[in-house]
Order: structure tokens, then sequence, then C-alpha cells
């Protein structure tokens, strides 16, 4: 998956996901205003060779922004 996301300044930018971020990000959260954190890496599941999983902290408003 690909996301566009809106900075605080107006600027937009995108980034691919990672498996995490793929579970937390999901359609219903469109409009909503998202915070995104990264917290760590887990080597819990990695092989030899292979990058660590970023984890994530994301959390959204209950509400949906104007004009959405």
């Amino acid at each position: 998956m690909e996301y566009l996301f809106q900075a605080e300044g107006g600027g937009r930018f995108t980034c691919l996901g990672t498996a995490d971020l793929d579970k937390k990000l999901n359609p219903n959260l469109i409009g909503h205003f998202v915070e995104i954190r990264y917290e760590t890496d887990d080597t819990q599941f990695t092989k030899p060779g292979q990058n660590a999983m970023k984890i994530f902290k994301v959390t959204a408003a209950k509400e949906k922004e104007p004009g959405y």
C-alpha cells in the first residue's frame, strides 16, 4: 500500500506501508485526523539478512474533519 498524507503546514507526502501500518490504517480513517508515531523495531521474527519490522503507534480522531 502507498499512503498520501497532508502535513500540518499543508504540504503532502507519500510513503509505502509497512506490515504494521497496513494493519492499523484502513479506509474507515479517511477524513479523520491521524497521528502516526514510530515506536521501535521488532526483531522477534527477523531472520538473518532481514530488516526488523517497524512498529508505529497510530491514533485517530473520533470525528471526521469538516468537509468529509
